[in-house]
């Protein structure tokens, strides 16, 4: 009788850290952002001589590629030397294919890669010019739901009417998004 007593408090006390260990797991893996989830992404982003915010969604068609479409408002300073200084704003709808990642580094943060075609309206004048973009940048999961994403990359413009700015160079974006 003793034997069979000492015999299952051996068995519970060492089947009782896998069981907790088990159910931990399961409460992370529950809590865990989905790396294929659809959302909804804003930004601040410096495109050139360019400055502003954007909204776009995007649709994950799996855990490693996305395609999202939105826009962004700009804005660019004119100053014209003792005359006037005036903010031009302009329209800037964007496409882009997005490559992400896999797999979550250290369940948190993932790299990823954008590709993106847009079209830059001005309001003031009527200009216009179509570019692509390529930019990395490097998404960082505060909670399951919700990230913050620094971005980095290229502008480049590929037709433009006259006399239109062209927004070429660097391109730099801090950027929040909420999945679902």
């Amino acid at each position: 009788m003793k034997l069979l007593r000492y015999t299952t408090l051996a068995w519970v006390l060492c089947g009782l850290p896998h069981i907790y260990a088990n159910a931990l797991s399961a409460v992370e893996e529950r809590f865990r952002p989905n790396p294929a989830a659809h959302g909804i992404h804003w930004d601040y982003s410096l495109v050139a001589p360019y400055h502003g915010a954007g909204l776009r969604a995007t649709y994950a068609f799996n855990s490693w590629f996305a395609y999202g479409f939105g826009g962004r408002t700009l804005f660019r300073l004119q100053d014209d030397p003792g005359v006037s200084t005036r903010y031009l704003i302009s329209v800037m709808p964007v496409s882009q294919f997005i490559f992400r990642y896999p797999v979550l580094m250290n369940h948190f943060w993932r790299p990823y890669f954008v590709s993106e075609l847009n079209y830059l309206y001005q309001f003031s004048d009527g200009r216009e010019t179509a570019g692509i973009s390529g930019r990395s940048g490097i998404e960082f999961f505060v909670s399951q739901n919700f990230s913050l994403a620094f971005e980095a990359g290229l502008q480049l413009p590929f037709y433009r009417n006259t006399n239109a700015t062209l927004p070429q160079g660097g391109i730099l974006s801090v950027a929040g998004a909420w999945y679902f």
